[in-house]
């Protein structure tokens, strides 16, 4: 090991404690992500959708919605019976704009894995 990295050292209760510096400057963002970010801030551009300043978080749930799963949607039991009970000649942006927030959220579980981001401001 490398002490020239070491930042910080310590013994506390009975463990021995060190703090490195990383020698590593690349941004884990910039590898295979399994996930993207979309973050809403009102001071500051997080993540790695930068249209998130555009949308409300819902307003962006039906976004994606309909530019990604516009057919399966379209084929959903859901927007069947909205078409038949309502005789709506919409399409789909029209049944998202219907739907309440609580069904948009549930929708877009569907197909998507929502997870908070915590961050930690200084």
């Amino acid at each position: 090991m490398n002490n020239q990295n070491v930042a910080y050292e310590e013994d506390y209760k009975g463990y021995h404690i060190r703090i490195l510096q990383d020698d590593v400057d690349e941004s884990p963002r910039d590898d295979d992500n399994l996930g993207t970010m979309a973050c809403w801030h009102n001071r500051m551009n997080l993540g790695d959708v930068k249209e998130t300043n555009k949308y409300t978080p819902i307003d962006f749930m039906r976004k994606i919605l309909y530019e990604e799963q516009y057919a399966e949607i379209e084929k959903s039991p859901e927007f069947c019976s909205w078409i038949r009970l309502d005789e709506n000649y919409g399409d789909i942006y029209d049944y998202l704009l219907d739907s309440t927030e609580q069904q948009i959220y549930a929708l877009f579980q569907k197909y998507y894995v929502i997870l908070p981001i915590w961050a930690y401001e200084h």
